[in-house]
C-alpha cells in the first residue's frame, strides 16, 4: 500500500519505518491478508505472478510458496525502502521500483496479478486496474484487496472518531483514504471502467494482533511520521492520543476486500473482508 500521494501526504517510508512495518505489521495483520488474497486468486505451481504495490513483499513471498521453483514472482512498488526490505528477506525473487499506473511489462506477461491494500492510494485507480488487466492477458487472473467500508469496521470507526477529535487534519485524511474504495458499488464501477467485471463479493472477519495499542497506532501513522509530533511531547500537533488497554490487545483492523477477475470468462469474483476490532480504547 505504498508509493502514492495521499491527500498531500506521500506514503513513502524511511528505511527504519519499512523495517518496523515488516517486523510488526506483517506478522500482526497483513500476513493473514496475504494468505487469503493468494488463495482467492487461485495461485498454483508453475504460475507467473505479479504483486503490484508489494511493499515489503509478504504477498509475493506467499505467492512464491504456491508457485514453487517452476513458477516466477515479481514484486513492484514505488517505495525503495520497502523494496530494500523485500529483497533482503527474499533475494531470490525479482523486485522492481515502478508505478502501478505504467507497468513495464508486455501484454499477457503474467498468469496472476495481485495487489494488496494499494488501490485506494493509486494516482489513477482505473488506469492502474486497466494496466493489471493488460499484463494479465486473455486467460489471466487479477486479485485486489482493499479496506472496506469504515462504517462496517467497529474498531476502526472508533479510532477514526478519536483521531477526528484529537489529531491533525493530515492524520484524519490518511484514515479516510484507507477506506476510500470499500463500497462494493464503487469497486464495481472502477472495475467496469477498466474493462474488468466483478463476479461476486465474499466477506471475512479478523483482528490485528500486536503487543499494545500504541504499537498499532505507530504502524498506522507511519506515513505521517514527519508531519506530527509523538505522544507525550506537549505539542498541539499530537498525532495519536494515549490509549489504555489489556497487556495483549487485539487492535482494530480495517475491513478488507479481495477482487479476483478472469479475463477468459469476463467474471470477477470479489471477496469483501470485514476486520472488526476486539478492544475498546479508553482515552485519558
Amino acid at each position: 500500500m505504498t508509493g502514492s500521494a495521499v491527500t498531500g501526504v506521500s506514503y513513502a517510508l524511511s528505511a527504519r519505518a519499512a523495517d518496523f512495518y515488516e517486523s510488526t505489521f506483517v506478522p500482526g495483520l497483513s500476513g493473514e491478508w496475504a494468505r487469503r488474497l493468494v488463495a482467492a486468486a487461485g495461485v498454483t505451481p508453475g504460475r507467473s505472478v505479479l504483486d503490484v504495490t508489494c511493499g515489503t513483499g509478504v504477498v509475493a513471498r506467499t505467492a512464491a510458496e504456491r508457485t514453487g521453483p517452476e513458477g516466477s514472482v515479481v514484486g513492484l512498488d514505488r517505495n525503495e525502502a520497502m523494496l530494500d526490505v523485500a529483497h533482503r528477506v527474499r533475494p531470490d525473487l525479482r523486485w522492481q521500483v515502478r508505478d502501478a499506473c505504467a507497468l513495464p511489462f508486455p501484454d499477457g506477461s503474467f498468469d496472476v496479478v495481485l495487489s494488496q491494500a494499494g488501490l485506494m492510494f493509486f494516482d489513477d485507480r482505473v488506469r492502474a486496474l486497466r494496466e493489471m488487466g493488460r499484463v494479465a492477458g486473455g486467460a489471466g487472473r487479477i486479485a485486489v484487496q482493499v479496506p472496506g467500508r469504515l462504517a462496517r469496521s467497529a474498531g476502526c470507526l472508533a479510532l477514526t472518531e478519536t483521531v477526528t477529535r484529537h489529531a491533525s487534519p493530515d492524520v484524519f485524511d490518511l484514515f479516510s483514504v484507507y477506506f476510500a474504495v470499500g463500497e462494493p458499488d464503487l469497486l464495481t464501477d472502477l472495475f467496469d471502467s477498466a474493462g474488468l467485471h466483478v463476479d461476486r463479493f465474499d466477506t471475512w472477519v479478523g483482528a490485528t494482533r500486536l503487543d499494545a495499542v500504541d504499537t498499532f497506532l505507530e504502524v498506522e501513522l507511519l506515513p505521517l511520521a514527519g508531519h506530527v509530533e509523538p505522544c507525550g511531547t506537549g505539542s498541539s500537533r499530537t498525532a495519536a492520543p494515549r490509549w489504555t488497554g489489556s497487556s495483549t490487545p487485539s487492535a482494530p483492523s480495517p475491513r478488507r476486500s479481495s477482487c479476483t477477475w478472469s479475463r477468459r470468462t469476463r467474471r470477477c469474483p470479489v471477496n469483501l473482508r470485514d476486520n472488526i476490532g476486539r478492544w475498546v480504547p479508553n482515552i485519558g
